[in-house]
Parts: structure tokens; C-alpha cells; sequence
């Protein structure tokens, strides 16, 4: 009997007939297996997205909403908004935290943060806990913080859109603002911070990106924003003084104690002696520099100086240099109003176009204005204590240059060169 069950058994295992469906009938549990858990977890992709999707709405409309509410009333409100956009009480819960209770934003104001956890059935797999008197349930759980991004109070700009190193700090430069710097190139090293330079400020800014090499330091309280979006200019719509007849031609003042007056000054102007004053108003420098150097020392309460010139080539730039010391502030008023140093729009880029170098001290309060030239502060300069607002296309710190920009200064003189925007978004 053994022996006729073993004939049988090997006849069935060489026997041909009905392979195909031997085969299928083997393998339909796996195939019908397969394709359940796919799905179940396509089923769970979309649920995911969809709860994601709630939560990034609801964070955002949160943010927006918030200055109309109290804490209650604003999570109320979230929650509503939240049932309009697919919440559904019976399956999901939701969190609502202002300020957020967890990740990089969390305790700090003007966040919010959602989660929501939805409960979700899995077909395929909730067949087989039937057969069992059970139901397959899985929790799938979202969360979103948006927040008040601040994309301004910068006070040094470049605004070139595509220069390498546009804002550029190397050395041991030293600067501290009390608000943001920003570039506006795109370049992969659009703030560049190298060698022993220290730059404070906040926020710190770019389309691009920021790099920090070497023994460079960025000390920043909001986390460092690449791929930023760019920023207007403030002062395009600023307009040229009326073209007139020059007033004085290539002046060099040698003798101290002068007195200068407002006016349209033709070729350079140059300061070479101390206690050299200008008075208040708008001085226009056509057709030449602004120097000063050789242990020049100027003041100045209320004025403007403009470079402009009869062809973009022949438009001046600034230098100061050689031990000057300046005290000079800005217009409180006009349409001048917080700008010192205006550069001419049409200007030709020339590289170094001006510079603040070579021991220059003092307290300069105001916007310095070069939209199509580049601004350096090199070798010894050191500004401090003063409210200096630099709009270049390219902006560079270098040598042991010092600067500290204080916001309340910028207050007390009524500058409004701070570029001020905020925007709500997504940050987690």
C-alpha cells in the first residue's frame, strides 16, 4: 500500500496536466495579497496628504486671523475652519498651539502650531481582523506651523540680482546692526562671511544662498534665511534734484573752519582741512567725487549730498579715507528725507566705487544710497553708536573695519530707510 501511495505522489509531481492552474490556485493568495496592501497603502498616501494638506490651511489662516482674536477665540475659530476643510470630529482630533509646543519654533510668538490625528481604516486589512470580531484602524497624524516671517527691518542691502558675494564681510570685520541685512543676488554665494569676520544681525537674508567659511561667525536670532524672496528697492522713485547752472566748480577745501553752502557743485568736491561745515540742505556733485582724507574732520546736521553727472560714466562716487571723522545726519524731512549719500541710478558700475577706509571714524546718521555701485568699508573705518542705512549692488566689509548700527538711533532722527514687510508661511 506504501508503494502504491508513492507511485502515486511521483506520478502526480511529473504529471503535466493542469500546471496552470496548480500554479494559480498557489499563487492567487499572494497576488490578491499584494494588491490588498496596495491598496491599503495607497489608501493611506492620500489620507495622509489630505490631513497634511488640513493642517498647512489651518496653520496659515491661524496666522492671518490671529490679531483679531483672543487665544480661545482664535482656537475656536481654527477649529471651524478646520471642519469647513475636511475636519471630521467623529474620526479626527486636532491640537492647536500658540506658540508651538515643539521643533525649532517652539514658545515663540506669532507661530501656531496643528496637528491632527485621524483615524483610518485599512480595507484589505480590516477584512481579515473581521474574521476575528476586530476592526483595523491605523492613526495617521499631521502637523504644520506657520508663523510671521520677518522678511525686512534690514538695514544693509545689496541689491544686485545676480552678483557673487554681493553682501560680502571678510577679515576681521566687525558689525553689529540692530536689524537685518539682505542680499538680493541669487548667486549660491549671494552674503558671503569669511576669514575672522563677525557679522550680528537679525534676520540675515538672501534670494541665494549664505555661506560662512573659515573663521567667519553669523550670530543671528531668527534662523538664517536662504532662498528668501528678493526685496524692492525703497528709494527707486526718488527723484533727481532740477538740473541747474553750477554754483561752484572744483572746490578743495584746504583752510579750517570753512563754511560750505548747499548747492550744485561741479567736478570733485574734496575735504582736506578740520572743522569743515556743511550747512543744512542739499549739496549736488555733478560730474566729479566726494574725497575727503588727509585727517579731514566735517560735520553736517541735515543734509544730503547727491552724485549725479551729465552721462552715467561721468556720474562720481565717494571716498573717505586717510583718518577723516565725520558727524553728519541726514534730512528729517523732504524728499531727501533719512537719505546722506545718494548715488545716481544711471551711474556706471565701477567696482570699488566708494569706500569708507583708512581710519574713518564718526557718527553718520543716514541712508547711503548706491543702487548701481558697490560700497566698501575697508582698512581701520569705524563707525559706531550711528544709525548707517547702505543700499549698494555690491556691499563689502573688509580689513578691520568696524560698523554698529543702533535701531533706536534710527528713531530719534525719524529715518524710515528700514525696509519693514513681513510674510506668513509654512516653516514646519
Amino acid at each position: 500500500m506504501f508503494k502504491t501511495l508513492s507511485k502515486t505522489l511521483r506520478r502526480f509531481l511529473k504529471a503535466r496536466d493542469g500546471g496552470t492552474m496548480t500554479i494559480t490556485a498557489v499563487m492567487m493568495p499572494v497576488i490578491l495579497g499584494f494588491s490588498g496592501v496596495g491598496l491599503d497603502m495607497t489608501h493611506w498616501y492620500m489620507q495622509k496628504r489630505e490631513v497634511q494638506s488640513l493642517v498647512d490651511m489651518t496653520a496659515v489662516e491661524g496666522v492671518h486671523t490671529a490679531t483679531y482674536y483672543s487665544d480661545n477665540e482664535l482656537k475656536a475659530f481654527m477649529t471651524v475652519f478646520a471642519s469647513a476643510n475636511g475636519y471630521d470630529a467623529s474620526t479626527d482630533t486636532i491640537s492647536i498651539n500658540a506658540p508651538p509646543s515643539m521643533g525649532k519654533y517652539a514658545g515663540r510668538s506669532r507661530y501656531i502650531e496643528v496637528i491632527v490625528s485621524r483615524a483610518t481604516e485599512l480595507y484589505f486589512a480590516d477584512v481579515f481582523a473581521n474574521m476575528i470580531g476586530q476592526s483595523m484602524t491605523v492613526n495617521i497624524s499631521a502637523r504644520a506651523v506657520a508663523g510671521t516671517l520677518v522678511v525686512g527691518d534690514q538695514c544693509i542691502i545689496a541689491l544686485d540680482p545676480t552678483m557673487d558675494r554681493a553682501l560680502e564681510f571678510t577679515g576681521t570685520a566687525d558689525v553689529t546692526t540692530g536689524c537685518g541685512i539682505m542680499s538680493n543676488s541669487s548667486s549660491s554665494e549671494a552674503i558671503y562671511i569669511g576669514g575672522r569676520a563677525t557679522l550680528v544681525a537679525d534676520p540675515a537674508q538672501a534670494v541665494g544662498d549664505i555661506v560662512i567659511d573659515g573663521g567667519g561667525t553669523l550670530v543671528t536670532n531668527s534662523p538664517i534665511q536662504s532662498f528668501a524672496e528678493s526685496i524692492d528697492d525703497p528709494f527707486e522713485s526718488i527723484p533727481l534734484p532740477p538740473d541747474t547752472a553750477c554754483d561752484y566748480t572744483n572746490v578743495t577745501v584746504t583752510t579750517d573752519g570753512t563754511v560750505l553752502a548747499p548747492g550744485k557743485y561741479c567736478g570733485t568736491l574734496k575735504i582736506q582741512a578740520d572743522d569743515v561745515v556743511f550747512d543744512t540742505g542739499t549739496y549736488v556733485v555733478y560730474d566729479g567725487d566726494f574725497v575727503t582724507n588727509a585727517n579731514t574732520s566735517m560735520s553736517g546736521s541735515e543734509i544730503t549730498i547727491i552724485l549725479t553727472g551729465s552721462s552715467p560714466a561721468d556720474i562720481g562716487s565717494v571716498t573717505m579715507n586717510g583718518g577723516t571723522e565725520a558727524e553728519f545726519t541726514a534730512p528729517l524731512s523732504g524728499d531727501y528725507k533719512g537719505i546722506l549719500f545718494y548715488q545716481d541710478r544711471d551711474a556706471v558700475y565701477m567696482g570699488s566705487s566708494s569706500m569708507i577706509n583708512g581710519g574713518t571714524t564718526g557718527n553718520v546718521n543716514g541712508v547711503f544710497y548706491f543702487p548701481s555701485n558697490e560700497v566698501d568699508f575697508l582698512g581701520g573705518s569705524a563707525v559706531g553708536s550711528s544709525c548707517m542705512l547702505v543700499f549698494g549692488a555690491k556691499v563689502k566689509f573688509g580689513g578691520n573695519a568696524e560698523m554698529a548700527i543702533d535701531d533706536t538711533v534710527c528713531a530719534s532722527y525719524g529715518l524710515d530707510g528700514i525696509v519693514h514687510q513681513e510674510r506668513v508661511q509654512l516653516v514646519e
